[in-house]
C-alpha cells in the first residue's frame, strides 16, 4: 500500500490510461481528515502485477517525455523519478 498526494494521483491518471491501472487509480482511498481539515493524500493499493506495470509505465514515460536532449531529466523527468522512487520502494 502506498500513500501519495492527490496531485500525484492526478498525474498518474493523466498519463497512464491502461484499463487495469485506471481501475486501480479509481480505488484510491482518501486518508482520514486531521481534525477538521481533510488531507491531500490518498492510499493506493497495488497487487504485484499492478505494481510492476505501473513502474514499467513510469519508466517508459520518463524516456518519452522526461528527458532533455542531453539525456538529463527535465522538470517532468525529475517528478517521474520521484514517483518511481515511491513505487520501487514497495510501499515501505
Amino acid at each position: 500500500m502506498y500513500t501519495i498526494d492527490l496531485v500525484d494521483l492526478a498525474f498518474l491518471r493523466a498519463h497512464i490510461d491502461t484499463p487495469r491501472l485506471a481501475a486501480t487509480f479509481e480505488r484510491a482511498t482518501p486518508l482520514p481528515t486531521k481534525g477538521h481539515y481533510p488531507t491531500s493524500k490518498v492510499t493506493l493499493s497495488l497487487d504485484e502485477a499492478e505494481d510492476a506495470a505501473l513502474v514499467d509505465h513510469l519508466s517508459t514515460l520518463l524516456c518519452d517525455i522526461g528527458l532533455k536532449p542531453t539525456s538529463e531529466p527535465n522538470e517532468t523527468g525529475l517528478y517521474i523519478e520521484r514517483l518511481l522512487d515511491v513505487f520501487t520502494d514497495h510501499g515501505m
